[in-house]
């Protein structure tokens, strides 16, 4: 007799892509700030969080962090995609509880982000980003604090924003006495 084989062959094909975020910082009115200010490396950091809604329930994970550098710009850690993620992705992109003290504070300003991932059918993904209303990248600005302490420490007045000296001198007039000196501090921990 005769013996019939009969092979099966399945040919699996992949593709991969990542994309990484462009973002970038921005104090507002940091020039009228009696000290300049600057950015240090690490000084303000960000959570990228992936959105999806199954049976109209909304969840968010973390798939991506970033941090400011001294320049401004944010680093972000990239995202990576599989033939998997092939279609479209949302994001939220949002600035963490500021840790290291500065007079800063911390935006509650979230930027929507949206990733479009195709096969290139040649083994790799790309990926097209929107930033918010179509922006060239992420954007975080924030309004600096400037706190007013007397001589002996005492905080005397607390303003979110710059302001300029002048400003000081018409609200801190009635502190004439010797015992007061307006001082404009850059971090909080310095007078804590």
């Amino acid at each position: 007799g005769t013996v019939e084989y009969s092979l099966s062959f399945t040919n699996t094909y992949s593709a991969k892509g990542q994309v990484t975020f462009d973002g970038v910082k921005k104090v507002e009115n940091a020039d009228e700030m009696a000290e300049k200010y600057t950015f240090q490396e690490g000084d303000f950091t960000f959570a990228v969080n992936e959105i999806k809604t199954e049976d109209a329930t909304e969840t968010k994970t973390v798939v991506s962090t970033g941090k400011s550098m001294s320049d401004g710009t944010i680093v972000f850690e990239p995202i990576q995609y599989t033939i998997d993620d092939v279609g479209t992705h949302q994001y939220i992109m949002s600035e963490e509880e500021n840790t290291e003290s500065d007079n800063v504070l911390t935006t509650a300003q979230d930027v929507e982000v949206t990733v479009v991932v195709t096969d290139n059918m040649d083994g790799t993904l790309k990926t097209d980003v929107t930033y918010g209303e179509n922006e060239q990248k992420a954007t975080f600005v924030n309004e600096p604090t400037t706190v007013v302490i007397d001589r002996y420490g005492t905080i005397g007045y607390v303003h979110a924003g710059g302001m300029e000296e002048a400003d000081f001198m018409k609200l801190f007039e009635f502190f004439t006495a010797e015992d007061y000196e307006q001082t404009t501090i850059r971090r909080l921990s310095d007078i804590q």
